[in-house]
This record gives C-alpha cells, structure tokens and sequence, in this order.
C-alpha cells in the first residue's frame, strides 16, 4: 500500500529582489519550489532589468539553496556580486519588508479559485513599484 504524503494543495513561490534606491522590484511568482534554479532565474531576471549596470551587489539571506555553487558561478557568469547578510538579521533584509506589504495585499480579498490567487499575486508583484510604491518607499527607508 502505498500513501500519498502530499495534502494535494497547490502553493506559490514569490521570488524576488527590491532595488534600495529606486525601489524597483524584478521578481516572479511560480509554482515551482524555491530552489537554486529559481535562484539563477531570478539573476537573469536581474540582470535583464539592468542591462547597463556593469556591477551588481545583491544582498541575500542564508538559504542553503541560495549558497549553492551553480548559483554562485551563475552570478560571478553576470557579473553579480552576491553579498550574504548575518544569520537572523531579518530587519536588514529589504525584500522580507516588502513581502510583508505582499501579504497585506494578498490577504484583502478572498479569491474563488487557485488561479484567481496566482493572477492577483503576479498583479500585485507587478504593481509593487507603481501603484504601490508609496507604501513600499515607507517600507525601504535608511531608518532601522
């Protein structure tokens, strides 16, 4: 016999990066589990949106997938300096603020079905530094 572990729910992942001055957003939602593909993904996304920038700093968190060596060549292949932020240090971490707004937003309407849930997700990932950026300019500010 065998039995199935998975509840069955579909879930998303919002991967994504906030630009400390500009406060443009480059990110995307999947389905897919957040792991170092997503990553390399994310870094073309990057470098996509900034296509003159010679250098890039991006500053991460500590996940084990974001350490990896593909992502790490992946990034140094763009000419992005991945910088690693302190364990438990979630208040410098920018994006972790804007999730948070993410989350606000999301949470104001229910939707009927799943794709429903997904379509509002890349709306809102869309919006993050047009409709929202006054919110998001409150998030991202050289106060602690």
């Amino acid at each position: 016999m065998v039995l199935q572990s998975n509840t069955g729910r579909r879930h998303i992942s919002t991967i994504g990066t906030i630009d400390a001055v500009t406060k443009k957003f480059s990110g995307f939602v999947t389905e897919a589990n957040c792991d170092k593909e997503a990553i390399k993904t994310m870094l073309d996304t990057i470098r996509k949106n900034y296509p003159d920038d010679k250098q890039i700093v991006l500053f991460l968190d500590n996940a084990r997938y974001q350490r990896a060596y593909d992502v790490q060549n992946h990034a140094k292949s763009l000419n992005i300096s991945l910088a690693f932020l302190p364990p438990y240090s979630p208040n410098l971490n920018l994006i972790e603020r804007v999730w948070k707004l993410f989350k606000k937003k999301i949470r104001d309407t229910y939707r009927q079905t799943f794709q429903d849930f997904y379509d509002t997700s890349v709306e809102i990932c869309a919006q993050l530094d047009v409709t929202y950026l006054p919110e998001v300019s409150n998030l991202i500010n050289h106060k602690l």
